[in-house]
Formats: C-alpha cells, sequence, structure tokens
C-alpha cells in the first residue's frame, strides 16, 4: 500500500480490529468511483466504469461493514461528487439481483 491512500489506510486501520488492506481497498473503490466518469482510456470503443470490491473475512472476526462505512464517511465529509453504492449483497444470489436491478 503507497502513497495518500495507504496513509489513509494505515491511519484510519490504527488502534481498531479493521485491517488496513480493507481501508486502502475502500478507499480505492470509493476514489475510483468518484472519478471514474471523469477520467477514460481509449480502448476503441466508449465504456461506463464500474468498479466492485469484496472485503472478504468471517463474520464478526473482520469489520468489514466498517471499513466501507468509515471510509466513506472520511469522503463524505468532503464537498464532492458521490457515488452510488451497494451495501450488504451478503450471497451470491443477493449479488445477481443488485447486478440486475442497476
Amino acid at each position: 500500500m503507497a502513497g495518500s491512500l495507504g496513509g489513509l489506510a494505515r491511519v484510519m486501520a490504527e488502534g481498531t480490529e479493521v485491517p488496513e488492506e480493507f481501508y486502502f481497498a475502500a478507499g480505492l473503490t470509493v476514489l475510483g468511483a468518484m472519478c471514474g466518469k471523469d477520467l477514460s482510456v481509449s480502448v476503441g470503443f466508449k465504456v461506463e466504469p464500474r468498479l466492485y470490491t469484496v472485503l472478504l473475512g468471517d463474520s464478526y472476526a473482520v469489520k468489514k461493514s466498517t471499513a466501507m462505512r468509515k471510509t466513506l464517511e472520511f469522503f463524505g465529509a468532503m464537498d464532492i461528487r458521490k457515488p452510488h453504492f451497494n451495501y450488504g449483497v451478503g450471497s451470491a444470489e443477493g449479488l445477481v439481483q443488485s447486478l440486475r436491478a442497476s
């Protein structure tokens, strides 16, 4: 983990049960979602960026939702564009249902 998001992850994880890797992955996702439509790559056709992040860990042992919630709170405090997020899919079936709806 490097750069500003690596530093953010280390600071946010300090003294908590949340691994800094979760804050880093959540930060990359949020920042990418915020900038995604403004950045482009010339690949010959227009695509809309979609970012999916899975924070994987045992139930109650690792604070997955805490990492995403606190990262969103951090970026939400800034007066900038807010991306859309889908919380708590919970299963493969829930993921399919969510993707069909979007």
